[in-house]
């Protein structure tokens, strides 16, 4: 009986200690796939940070672009207005511009009254009328990606975030309580040896 007493405190004690140590050594393995994949996150971060500055840049060039073809075109006449067209929107037939009418002619007075031109009318073909309608279902179409996008980037920004928090934190709730847990258990079992060792 007397052996037992020195055995099982020696048994208890090497599997605390084993125990302990493996202990250690997942917690050394978490802290170390913890900054590969921070390292690793980073980078893909820089990267995409840096993809995203160069599509940023071509993003303002080309809206500068446009921003000094539409200044310029503030000033153009209905004619140049109409010959324009067809580079922006691919249309069947051109719009075409009509001669501006005199007043007296579109009122039907006698030709012998005072006249004042009127402005030139566009006359815009029937089978222009689909693919204009369609460019403006495009352009919303367009708005709702560009503000789904943006929603979608800030969701996927917010998920990064959580995970990095999660992950400094030790993990998650279950998996901290469990390695709490192991360590109370070699508390507990340190504990017993050393209450066992005094008898």
């Amino acid at each position: 009986m007397g052996l037992w007493t020195k055995i099982i405190p020696a048994i208890l004690f090497v599997a605390c200690l084993a125990l302990g140590l493996q202990t250690w050594r997942s917690s050394r393995q978490d802290a170390a796939q913890l900054k590969a994949a921070l390292d690793s996150a980073n980078q893909a971060l820089a990267a995409a940070n840096t993809r995203q500055q160069d599509r940023d840049a071509q993003l303002q060039k080309t809206l500068a672009s446009l921003n000094d073809a539409k200044r310029r075109a503030s000033t153009a006449t209905p004619a140049q207005i109409v010959q324009n067209l067809p580079t922006l929107i691919s249309l069947p037939k051109p719009i075409t511009l009509a001669a501006p009418l005199e007043t007296s002619e579109a009122l039907g007075t006698s030709p012998g009254s005072q006249s004042q031109p009127t402005e030139p009318q566009a006359n815009i073909p029937i089978e222009d009328l689909k693919p204009l309608q369609d460019f403006a279902y495009d352009c919303q179409a367009c708005e709702v990606r560009l503000t789904a996008a943006q929603r979608a980037k800030t969701q996927a920004l917010t998920a990064a975030r959580d995970a990095a928090v999660n992950s400094a934190k030790g993990g998650t709730r279950w998996r901290r309580i469990t390695r709490a847990a192991k360590w109370l258990l070699i508390g507990a079992a340190a504990g017993a040896i050393a209450a066992k060792s005094v008898h």
